[in-house]
């Protein structure tokens, strides 16, 4: 049984224990209902507890204490207008001319009736929650591979635009220089899209391939980081 069900007893004894006359049939009424919901009797818990409510519908432990009853047995709807009506009486009621005794007492069971509708409020919200369908796992969108740099290499053209520079690497491909093994790429540097032939061993080498492409009418120039 959860925490606030127990406030509100030990509150209900407190306020028995000081009238002079005994407790009147619904303070009874409701003592025995809370004990018989400890006990696990929820049936015969409500049936007190409802009867408390009709004998005096004023009184806020029984009020709150069937709430509770409602609140634990999966009907919160229930429960709300019960812990209103405990606020209500809490709210209108003359505190100048009561004990202080009763004062607290009445400042308890407005805690935990605001508690309580807190509670219903946040069960709502988890329960629309639960409803939600799940959001589909974020798909991970691959990265283009980014062109790494030659060692050593040859530039045959630098263009502003990346797709004319694809286009001219496309065209060289298709024409089948003579690249041997190498690569050809377009890489962004220094704000161009240049292409560049590679790798190449040592700069010597990549001159001589250069010198070759030159022979065949293509303008290149070596170079190496």
């Amino acid at each position: 049984m959860t925490s606030y069900l127990k406030l509100v007893a030990f509150a209900l004894s407190l306020l028995i224990a000081g009238c002079a006359s005994g407790p009147t049939r619904d303070v009874e009424l409701s003592d025995k209902g809370y004990h018989a919901m400890v006990a696990g009797d929820m049936e015969k818990a409500e049936t007190l507890l409802t009867q408390a409510v009709a004998e005096n519908p004023n009184n806020p432990h029984a009020l709150l204490n069937l709430g509770a009853l409602y609140h634990n047995t999966d009907r919160a709807e229930e429960a709300v207008p019960l812990y209103e009506r405990v606020l209500e009486i809490v709210a209108t009621s003359d505190s100048e001319s009561m004990t202080e005794a009763r004062r607290k007492e009445l400042q308890r069971l407005d805690r935990i009736a605001r508690e309580n509708l807190r509670l219903i409020e946040q069960e709502k919200i988890e329960a629309e929650r639960a409803l939600e369908p799940e959001p589909e796992p974020v798909k991970e969108i691959p990265r283009a591979e980014i062109p790494v740099e030659f060692p050593y290499w040859i530039q045959i053209g630098a263009f502003t635009s990346l797709e004319a520079a694809e286009q001219v690497s496309r065209g060289f491909r298709e024409q089948q220089r003579p690249l041997g093994q190498r690569e050809i790429r377009v890489l962004r540097v220094d704000g161009l899209n240049k292409i560049r032939i590679g790798p190449y061993t040592s700069m010597d080498e990549a001159r001589n391939a250069c010198h070759q492409l030159r022979s065949a009418g293509v303008d290149c120039f070596p170079g190496g980081n």
